[in-house]
């Protein structure tokens, strides 16, 4: 299986605490990412954003790479 994009994840409890009380579809949104699917993680209160494309470089603390 080919893989485009890479994999990003939003730490929902980081943010929040941080004062950003967005849907972490939203918060991508506002940051330009552009993914192929969503992945919601509620153990690790966390999301990830799989085949992302258009992942700027400078990220809040709550958003990072995977990969």
């Amino acid at each position: 299986m080919a893989s485009f994009g890479t994999t990003v994840a939003i730490d929902c409890v980081t943010a929040e605490t941080l004062g950003d009380n967005r849907h972490p579809l939203s918060i991508a949104q506002q940051l330009g990412i552009e993914y192929a699917w969503a992945e919601p993680r509620p153990v690790d209160e966390a999301c990830l954003l799989h085949g992302c494309t258009r992942v700027p470089s400078r990220l809040p603390i709550y958003v990072r790479p995977l990969d």
